[in-house]
């Protein structure tokens, strides 16, 4: 095996692990909370995460990881990156703020 291969088994290695432990730790997690929690409060953090991941998914967008593989990014292509994750962030957060009154009735 030449170096390369072995560069690119040991980044799948690692990537593995990454996944795995995300879920390993998610999974004892939900255990924990689930024991620790009423079944209304549980079903509260269920719904929160919910809004939360549909937040983080459009908020990201996936501009920050076509970002990293543009060729030749200029400090425009950064701001405006950016300044659209901002801009989400915060309409995201003002929808949940907002709407938590109907959310959580």
């Amino acid at each position: 095996m030449n170096y390369k291969q072995n560069q690119i088994l040991k980044g799948l290695l690692w990537s593995g692990i990454d996944k795995i432990g995300i879920v390993v730790f998610q999974l004892v997690l939900e255990i924990f909370l689930a024991r620790l929690l009423l079944p209304k409060d549980y079903g509260v953090v269920g719904i929160i995460l919910v809004f939360i991941s549909l937040a983080t998914v459009f908020t990201e967008g996936g501009f920050s990881n076509a970002l990293i593989h543009k060729q030749d990014r200029t400090e425009t292509d950064f701001t405006a990156v950016f300044y659209f994750n901002l801009v989400m962030a915060v309409i995201f957060y003002l929808i949940i703020n907002l709407g938590s009154g109907q959310i959580g009735a």
